[in-house]
């Protein structure tokens, strides 16, 4: 979770054209996820697994995230939302981890 922290902070939009809005909507699905998890774990029962990542499939594919290809910009590629998306997926990874330890530890 460290490093999905430090590499999202890490690549912070510096100017307006750095940002990809879409982040600030998986960052909802994240902070909503996470309370759930956190929940779960109060009441000692297992996590729900698979959610964050449906959460992050949809918001990547229903805005622009996943769409890397950007013609107003020199070379064609969106360098924010490369780091965007490559931020958010790790996080889903780092979260899938936590979910899994969480689980052996309801186990």
């Amino acid at each position: 979770m460290g490093r999905a922290a430090a590499l999202v902070h890490g690549n912070l939009p510096r100017t307006p054209s750095d940002a990809a809005p879409e982040t600030a909507l998986f960052a909802a699905e994240v902070r909503d996820h996470l309370d759930r998890l956190a929940e779960a774990l109060a009441l000692d029962a297992p996590p729900r697994t698979g959610d964050l990542r449906a959460a992050f499939d949809r918001v990547a594919t229903d805005g622009r995230l996943a769409q890397l290809t950007d013609p107003t910009v020199p070379g064609g590629i969106s360098h924010a939302r490369s780091r965007a998306l490559t931020a958010c997926m790790h996080t889903v990874t780092s979260v899938e981890r936590l979910e899994r330890a969480a689980l052996g530890r309801a186990a």
